[in-house]
This record gives structure tokens, sequence and C-alpha cells, in this order.
């Protein structure tokens, strides 16, 4: 790759050409909600050529957010949530997982679409966001086989990288570094004979702990650590049970626990790789904040990192070609300060939360190219052209409450006050809500902030100053934007020696110090003002962010 460029541009360079055969119209349908809804529609509304009319499905909780208003064709899908007593029918928890009940919706579109243009004059696209359906493979391959266009991974590298098993032996393959550990249990007397093998094999491992993952987990659930032999009967019960809560297989991967670690993963679209973002910061194994990512910016400060992500992202094109990759992913990796080797996790199949720093310091788009290769545009763009510039970081901005020691969720609460920061070349705000709006409880994230700049302080500042300027206000609501702010202010992450063990230093800190500092001189009735909380972390750290 060629080096950084200090200098910052916007999302403009394409990735592809244009869509073939520009007279014929295209329909986007987005099958999800929220800020990923918003987003799909407007990358789709800035394809000019061919004309593109889109299609939103919203339950009827969801149908009072502006995105539903920014498609051409709303369709209502029904509750927010089915019943218990439906669900033993055979409903899904949400319509927005119901495929019956979006297949139907699609052939609304469909029929419309015919009578305006006529049969197959039109080409329709099924964009899943992420969560719900995206990576689910049966789905994908459903769209397919009733004649629309998937946007997105095909079904075929789904069901390949899909399962934490298959993904971990076809990465073998490619050449990337697995962490140690053992597919295929699916019982008690499987799990136990895989620690004994594990401990056999590598007896320095004899007091280590292990991490036991349902193969069709995610976002940290389905998942146990336990120490030793004693230990495992206990807690794969445990697990066993989420897995059969959540509706998986009992069907999972054993592989050595990481204690003190460092959360990367790498943007791929195809076999192109743009570069990689680092997610440590987490929060009950969701992440908080993600940055952007080089060999080149790890360096600096960490070289034996930097050494193990370019092996990494060498490796990383010959994975997109053994699971014939088609459109956007992501490698999850996982680097281990002890071992100081950077560790394949899983692929996620599908659009990440977090595509906005790539873009930020790579120039694309990589949602609205997503959609214009599936919809056929062809890759232009070779892996000598994906340049880096500047830095990028992103806070995901959430309903739960900071100063509330278990971090409780406030769904259900009216917000009567929203005005995001100012759109600028070093601000993105990516979100869904409107003054009016009440927040629903399927996803605590209601929000995106984008800081970049030609470096990573500068980053860091335009971040500060863009949730400083995020007023959210109404009655009883909570936002997560003051301990954002705190995060980003604390030394360790000012200097980019963190770890997975920072957020929890940061929380303590915040709880036991910040929050009576905050009290004393701002007044409780403070504590959700973004500008006063700003000054207040200034003041608590002594910086002179703005």
């Amino acid at each position: 790759m060629p080096p950084s460029v200090k200098t910052v541009h916007s999302e403009c360079r394409h990735i592809t050409r244009s869509i073939p055969d520009p007279e014929k119209p295209c329909f986007v349908i987005s099958c999800n909600r929220g800020e990923i809804a918003n987003d799909t529609l407007r990358a789709a509304k800035e394809i000019m050529h061919p004309h593109v009319f889109t299609a939103v499905m919203h339950t009827v909780g969801d149908g009072q957010y502006g995105y539903c208003d920014q498609a051409e064709y709303r369709i209502c899908i029904g509750p927010d949530s089915f019943s218990e007593e439906q669900r033993k029918t055979g409903r899904a928890k949400t319509p927005y997982m119901d495929m019956p009940i979006l297949f139907t919706a699609f052939g609304n579109i469909r029929k419309h679409a015919e009578r305006l243009f006529g049969k197959d004059n039109f080409r329709i696209g099924v964009h899943p966001g992420y969560g719900m359906l995206s990576e689910d493979a049966e789905f994908a391959r459903q769209v397919v086989e009733e004649g629309f266009i998937w946007i997105g991974p095909n079904h075929n590298t789904q069901a390949l990288m899909g399962p934490k098993d298959s993904a971990r032996d076809l990465a073998t393959k490619s050449g990337l570094q697995c962490v140690p550990g053992i597919g295929d249990i699916k019982t008690l007397e499987d799990a136990v004979a895989a620690h004994k093998k594990m401990i056999s094999d590598s007896p320095e491992l004899t007091d280590r702990r292990f991490r036991l993952k349902n193969v069709s987990g995610g976002g940290g659930r389905g998942q146990i650590i336990f120490q030793g032999a004693a230990d495992l009967p206990g807690k794969f019960a445990a697990v066993q049970e989420i897995s059969r809560t959540l509706g998986w297989s009992s069907h999972f991967v054993m592989e050595l626990n990481i204690e003190i670690s460092r959360h990367y993963e790498l943007q791929l679209f195809r076999e192109l790789v743009f570069f990689g973002r680092e997610c440590t910061l987490m929060r009950s194994s969701q992440k908080e904040i993600e940055e952007s990512l080089t060999p080149e910016g790890l360096r600096q400060h960490d070289p034996a990192a930097a050494a193990e992500l370019q092996k990494m992202i060498a490796a990383a094109p010959k994975l997109a070609q053994l699971c014939g990759l088609d459109s956007v992913s992501t490698l999850e990796c996982i680097y281990d300060e002890q071992s100081q080797k950077l560790y394949f996790l899983e692929m996620n199949t599908r659009i990440q939360v977090e595509h906005p720093v790539s873009n930020a310091i790579t120039g694309v788009d990589l949602l609205r190219s997503q959609i214009m290769h599936a919809f056929g545009a062809p890759v232009e763009m070779a892996q000598n052209d994906v340049e880096c510039r500047g830095h990028a970081i992103e806070a995901r901005i959430t309903n739960l409450d900071p100063y509330d020691p278990n971090y409780g969720p406030m769904g259900g609460k009216k917000i009567t006050k929203y005005n995001p920061p100012e759109r600028t070349d070093r601000i993105r705000h990516y979100g869904y809500l409107h003054a009016g709006n009440t927040l629903t409880s399927f996803d605590p994230m209601f929000a995106k902030v984008v800081g970049r700049g030609k470096d990573r302080m500068e980053a860091i500042e335009a971040l500060f100053r863009g949730m400083s300027e995020f007023t959210i206000e109404g009655e009883s609501f909570r936002h997560n934007i003051p301990h954002q702010l705190f995060v980003i202010s604390h030394p360790k992450f000012i200097n980019h020696t963190y770890n997975s063990e920072t957020m929890t230093e940061i929380r303590k800190l915040f709880l036991e110090k910040f929050t009576p500092f905050f009290d004393e001189r701002f007044g409780k009735e403070n504590r959700y003002k973004s500008a006063i909380v700003a000054e207040a972390v200034n003041q608590f750290y002594g910086h002179h962010f703005h």
C-alpha cells in the first residue's frame, strides 16, 4: 500500500465503474431499521445513473422516524415485536427477521415496479444492513432465488464464513494465524476432550483460561470463559442454555482466552483491503470507540503489532478468494499483548457499524459502492490505488445511562430536542432521530459521531468538538455522550496506550472521581448537557479541547 498522505478528503473516490444499462431503473429495498436504514437510503439516492427508487420496511413503532419519509415506498410489516404466543406459531422475534413477511413486502414492490415499467424492465435489490438477517445465508439464498438482487456477500460465502469453525479452517488455509483452539464441539464430553488435548499439546496453557463460543454467536453473545476442567461442566451447561434461548444450535468452538489484548479488524471489499480499525474499547463485548488503523500508524508505538498487522493484510486477499467474497466484509482479529501475535477470529459478512471510519481515511463510500457493485458495476480500483489520508475516530452514541453503574438502558423515552453537530470536513454525524421521536427498544445505539484530521490528535479534537456540540434532550432521556467525551480525553487514549483492560479502568475513574467532581461544580441537573460536560472533562483532565 502507498504511504499515508497527510491530507483529508471526502468520500468521493470510486471503487467501481458505473452500473451497466443505465436506462433500466433500480429499486433498493432496506429491510433494516435505524441508522443503517437511514444511511442505506442516503447511499442509494446518491447513485444518479440509472434512476434509483428506494423502499423501506418498517414496524409500527419505527414508522415515526424520518428515514421512512425519505423513501418513495414505505411498507409497514407489523408490530415492533411478536408475542410469545405468536412465536410459538412460527413468527420470528420481530418482523425484520420474519422471512414470509419480508418476501410478501418485496413482492408488493415488484408488482408496483411492473405496473410502472413492465415485467423485467427494472432491477430490485435488497439491502439487509447489519444485525437482523444480514448474515443469514438462507435468507440471502432465497432473495436471489425469488429474482431479487442480494446487496451483500453471496450465500455461499456466508455459509462458509458464518460458522466460526469452518471460518477458522478456511482462514488457516489462507495463511492467517488463528487463535489456538478446536472446533466441532457438540457435547460436554467433546468439550472435556478438546480441553484435555489443548493442554496436552501445549502444557504452557495449563493455567490459562479458555473461551467456549457458539459457532453462530456474535456481539459477545453465546460464549463463556472457564478456568480448568473442573469449571467446564457448569459453564458448558450455561452456554448451552444461552444458545437454546437465542435459537442457535448446540455447536461450539473452544479457544484460548486472550487476557490482555487489542481488537483489530480489516475492511475488505472483495479482494481489496481498505486498511483496518481498532475497536479495543468495549463495554460488555459491545464496541464503544473505533479508530482507523494502519501498519504505518501502529509502527510508531508498537512495531511488533505493526508487523503482525502487515502480515494479516497480506494474507487477507487469499481468504477473500477462497471464500468467494463478492461484496463488503470485515476480518475480526485479536492481538495478544503477551505473545505479541495477531490472531484471526471471524469474518463478518456484512457492512459494519464502524465502516464510516474507513470511508473517512480512504475517501471511498463503502455502502454506496456495495450497492453499485451488487447491481453490476465492475470494480475498477486496484490495491495500489487504496491510500490512507489522515486519521478518523468514531464514537457510538447510545441511550444507556453512563452514571448508572450498570449502564442501564433507557428505551421508550421521548426526545424533545435533537441537534446533532454540523457536518464539516472533519465531523460526521450518522443518525436517524428528530425532536418528537420516541426511542424504541431494538438497539441502544441511535447515532454515531466521526471525527477526522490530518493526524490522530486532530481527529480526537474533532470528535471531542462534535460530541460537545451534540444536544439531546427529553424528559428522563439519558445518553452516553458524557462517558464518550471522558474516554477520548483519558491519557491512555490520548497516548494510544490502551488495551482490553483500559475501559474498566476508565469506567471506574468516571464513576468514582469524575461524577462527584461534576456534580459538585456543575450540578446534577446538567449531567447530560454535552457542552457543560465537555467543559468539565477539560477541567478534570487539564485539557483545552473545544
